[in-house]
């Protein structure tokens, strides 16, 4: 009974862990369209499994799950026409270790952040189809100041590592989350209980 205690006491630690890099990562999306963030590897694969961090493409995916120590992402809030999010998404992740990481991003967030109307959007398509050919791929202006946190704790990394045995109830996390940080730009789900721990089931199948 003693050692089951005891588990559960780490276990609990440790998402209590996760939950403040979650609340870390909306917090600060919650005040800024987009942030940088220096985040352990392992950090962001377990984010990325659990459907907190969303990816808008394959590739991006592939690259950011390659992350394998302490490296740079953006966070962007969303949403992106098309691309179909998690109920517990926090946050859209694009690699920004290179400058040509950089610069897809960059285009990618000047694209999704034209409004137009319908007549605007298909006359200004119409126009860059007939030109985009004959131009050279412009480099965009990347922001100076775009707010950037740090999750490279290494009690980050030793929670995630806890975790690796656990099936979090990622949509009651998720709730804890919102309901940690009161923000503007997220709600709480719909079958959220409050108080209730966000702890799942340890896999039988590993052994501890």
């Amino acid at each position: 009974m003693s050692d089951t205690n005891s588990n559960q006491s780490m276990y609990n630690k440790a998402t209590g862990m996760y939950l403040k890099a979650l609340v870390e990562m909306m917090k600060a999306l919650d005040m800024q369209t987009e942030i940088r963030i220096e985040i352990n590897g392992k950090l962001l694969k377990r984010a990325m499994d659990d459907g907190f961090l969303c990816a808008l493409s394959n590739d991006f995916r592939r690259s950011l799950w390659n992350y394998c120590y302490d490296h740079e992402i953006l966070l962007a809030r969303g949403p992106f026409r098309k691309a179909k999010a998690t109920r517990n998404c926090i946050g859209w992740a694009f690699p920004y270790h290179a400058e040509e990481d950089k610069q897809r991003v960059h285009r990618i967030l000047a694209g999704a952040g034209m409004q137009r109307t319908n007549r605007e959007r298909k006359n200004f398509r119409k126009f860059f189809n007939g030109i985009r050919s004959a131009l050279p791929v412009l480099r965009v202006e990347i922001p100076p100041n775009i707010v950037k946190i740090n999750l490279t704790n290494a009690f980050y990394q030793t929670a995630v590592e806890v975790l690796s045995t656990v099936n979090l109830d990622t949509q009651q996390l998720y709730g804890s989350v919102v309901d940690a940080v009161s923000p503007a730009n997220y709600c709480l789900p719909d079958d959220y209980t409050p108080n209730a721990v966000p702890m799942g089931r340890m896999d039988s199948n590993v052994s501890t």
